[in-house]
């Protein structure tokens, strides 16, 4: 009888634990609320998904017919005293929200996540975001997890453009994989100008990486499903493809 005092120590060491989770894969969002406007509710036409790995979360907004492409934003996050915080690495909506850190109340339970807060930029003052998300559901395993986390570009070559050189000096590339799904963005980091962003699916079986394009910034792709070459060493690796036209190399992000 005297060791009954355990249970609600127990208890309560298991309800902190459940409140210090972390949002972790690729969520899409079924109910939302952007602004003060209690009328402006829903997605209306697009799809919204923010993918969360390994402290480092990007979200799109993408799939309206009027506006394939509507947006991007990511950064790093983590969660403290019950709350998810999240700081802003790029904004496509507003550069002067880039270095922000906002705070949020959030709920995670199963494959249902909630976020509510506010950001507070020059072009979004005391802005709402209420976001209600679903964990999305892979058709199939994936053949190989050696390519889950967040990556950052060492280098990368597309056919004459040149990481660091020209359109892309001062840029920085991240790039997540949470399966099913994969998102990448690129942003300058000096001017804190987003530059552009894609994602969709992928799979990958060790060798080689099949990517379906969902999103692209850049208007509609020339190839909607690429499928790449890929060495993994030594915390790194390349990806070669787009017949030779395409060569990158990426390092896990700190």
């Amino acid at each position: 009888m005297k060791k009954l005092w355990l249970i609600p120590a127990v208890l309560f060491i298991l309800s902190v634990k459940m409140l210090a989770q972390a949002p972790e894969g690729a969520f899409k969002v079924v109910e939302s609320q952007y602004g003060n406007d209690p009328a402006a509710t829903g997605t209306g036409k697009q799809t919204i998904l923010k993918i969360f790995k390994d402290g480092y979360w990007i979200a799109a907004f993408f799939g309206d017919p009027e506006m394939p492409f509507s947006g991007s934003g990511g950064g790093t996050f983590n969660i403290k005293d019950g709350k998810y915080i999240e700081t802003l690495n790029f904004y496509s909506w507003d550069s002067t929200a880039v270095g922000d850190v906002y705070t949020f109340n959030y709920k995670l339970s199963g494959n249902s996540y909630t976020q509510e807060g506010y950001m507070d930029s020059e072009k979004y003052k005391h802005y709402l975001i209420k976001e209600k998300f679903e964990k999305l559901k892979a058709k199939e395993p994936i053949k190989n997890s050696s390519l889950e986390g967040a990556w950052q570009m060492q280098s990368g070559y597309w056919g004459t453009s040149k990481l660091g050189e020209g359109a892309y000096k001062d840029v920085a590339v991240i790039k997540i994989f949470s399966y099913p799904r994969f998102a990448f963005a690129y942003y300058n980091d000096k001017t804190k100008s987003f530059v552009g962003a894609g994602g969709g699916t992928y799979q990958f079986d060790g060798k080689t990486l099949t990517e379906n394009i969902e999103y692209w910034s850049w208007g509609k792709p020339e190839l909607p499903q690429s499928v790449f070459k890929v060495e993994i060493a030594n915390g790194q690796y390349s990806q070669q493809g787009w017949e030779n036209g395409l060569k990158e190399t990426w390092k896990k992000a700190k």
